[in-house]
């Protein structure tokens, strides 16, 4: 009988050995994983629009700074008396591929909201006037 149990365990370790073989057989190396790189756009477009949901008259200041390998450029505006209710869109700008800091002077502090053209090919940025202060989104349209 000792035999038989000896015959008995050979095969069972014989087949354990063929079952790891068989599934470490289909194992591979991880295959080269091929990423896409995309270009660099030229150019990111700012979009910024300020809506007054309170009852007085607001200002908003705007400070652009782009930083791009050639220069530095720095701009300011602004949106003045904007009344009750009123909504504005500014002009659309067109801002070279770089980095961009842009700053919103505003009663209550100075938010400030970076990004670069890699991250953002299309920027909008929505300024609420609320009774209780004001709110500030930005977003990136083009990635949604």
């Amino acid at each position: 009988m000792a035999s038989t149990s000896a015959a008995t365990r050979r095969r069972l370790l014989s087949g354990v050995g063929v079952a790891l073989t068989a599934s470490v057989a289909g194992c591979s190396a991880p295959e080269e994983t091929t990423t896409t790189t995309r270009e660099p756009p030229e150019s990111t477009t700012l979009r910024i629009r300020v809506e007054n949901h309170d009852t007085t008259i607001h200002d908003a200041t705007f400070r652009l700074l782009v930083t791009t390998d050639d220069a530095d450029r720095y701009e300011l505006f602004e949106v003045a008396d904007l009344a009750p209710g009123e909504h504005r869109t500014l002009d659309d700008r067109e801002l070279p591929a770089g980095e961009y800091e842009l700053e919103i002077d505003l009663p209550l502090g100075t938010p400030t909201i970076r990004w670069t053209a890699s991250e953002c090919v299309e920027k909008l940025v929505v300024v609420r006037f609320t009774e209780s202060g004001f709110e500030i989104s930005d977003r990136c349209p083009s990635a949604e």
